[in-house]
């Protein structure tokens, strides 16, 4: 079996230009031609920066493909019946049988939130184990998020694929651990 898979933090729509253009996303992931996406950066009706978008669920859409969302974000908006969100995602051609959601609160304050998307989908009778995440450019924070991910995938029984802004180069400190 051959599994396409692909990872993209997409800056909530925002290119290098710096316009922010969903239709250029999606035609980039249809190119590539994968069966399973993980975005990071995803605006959920978030702000002005994203035209309040639902980002996912645009581009689920647009692709025709399942989805699932696990914010690391969340605010209450006085202006919007939708919670404002942003956080990780997951694109698939296979159907998604569940989606759990984990926000890494080890500290609040002035640093960004992340969280960690636990995906399972279904490949011809196949279960496969999909997370999605974006680790914290903080060392200790950084530390305590990859330890949590190798400490779940002790818990999983079926095929893993773990994808996402690792936050490190290729040979740093980080992937020793």
């Amino acid at each position: 079996m051959e599994i396409k898979v692909m990872t993209f933090n997409i800056h909530h729509g925002k290119g290098m230009d710096n316009r922010a253009d969903l239709f250029r996303i999606a035609e980039l992931i249809d190119k590539c031609d994968v069966d399973i996406v993980g975005l990071n950066e995803v605006d959920r009706h978030f702000s002005k920066r994203s035209l309040y978008e639902d980002q996912i669920g645009w581009l689920a859409n647009q692709l025709d493909m399942d989805y699932a969302f696990s914010p690391s974000i969340s605010i209450k908006s006085k202006h919007l019946t939708e919670m404002r969100h942003y956080g990780n995602a997951l694109l698939s051609r296979y159907p998604i049988i569940s989606k759990k959601s984990h926000v890494f609160n080890y500290i609040s304050g002035f640093i960004e939130a992340r969280s960690l998307l636990e995906a399972t989908i279904r490949i011809n009778n196949q279960l496969f184990q999909i997370n999605v995440t974006h680790l914290s450019l903080n060392p200790f924070l950084h530390k305590k998020q990859t330890d949590l991910i190798v400490c779940q995938l002790h818990t999983y029984s079926h095929p893993t694929i773990i994808m996402g802004d690792w936050n490190m180069k290729p040979g740093s400190r980080g992937w020793s651990n």
